[in-house]
């Protein structure tokens, strides 16, 4: 058994107190963590996108994302727009613990920037945890045929033909 282990400088210059797991708490240092007013009613669909070049989406990628929820032809205020580099607390898990999402369109988002480890193939739909997940190259790049490829994978997506 050793003896007293001794430290020669402080590795804290804090107070760390043991907490029952029940009584535990998350507390988000940033307001970029708390997505209540992301997932909240009315939202059914989160359209999450990754802007192609550094941390804001250009005109011309704004204007197609505008369009794409336009035509999906959802209730106003049920598709919101979310910046992935403005939420970096964002994952799989918060997601779908919101009841009233029921899908996710991924636009040049990375799963794992999600939490979630899994391979997929870009524009074909899939379920996971009850959520329908449709992940796509961002909207700024996307190539001609893919686009008509993504436009088609929503038509079957949300029912509209």
């Amino acid at each position: 058994m050793p003896e007293k282990l001794r430290f020669e400088g402080a590795l804290l210059d804090e107070t760390a107190y043991l907490i029952p797991d029940a009584t535990k708490l998350t507390i988000s240092p940033t307001i970029a963590n708390d997505l209540t007013h992301i997932v909240a009613p009315p939202v059914e669909t989160l359209m999450i996108y990754k802007p192609a070049d550094g941390n804001a989406v250009s005109d011309k990628g704004r204007v197609a994302m505008e369009r794409l929820m336009a035509a999906l032809k959802q209730p106003e205020g049920s598709v919101k727009l979310v910046n992935i580099l403005e939420h970096p607390g964002l994952s799989i898990v918060q997601i779908t613990r919101a009841a009233n999402i029921r899908n996710l369109i991924l636009l040049g988002v990375d799963l794992n920037m999600l939490n979630i480890s899994m391979e997929i193939t870009l524009y074909k739909p899939f379920i996971f945890n009850k959520l329908n997940i449709l992940a796509a190259d961002s909207l700024e790049v996307i190539a001609e045929e893919d686009k008509k490829l993504l436009w088609g994978r929503l038509q079957q997506m949300f029912r509209l033909t």
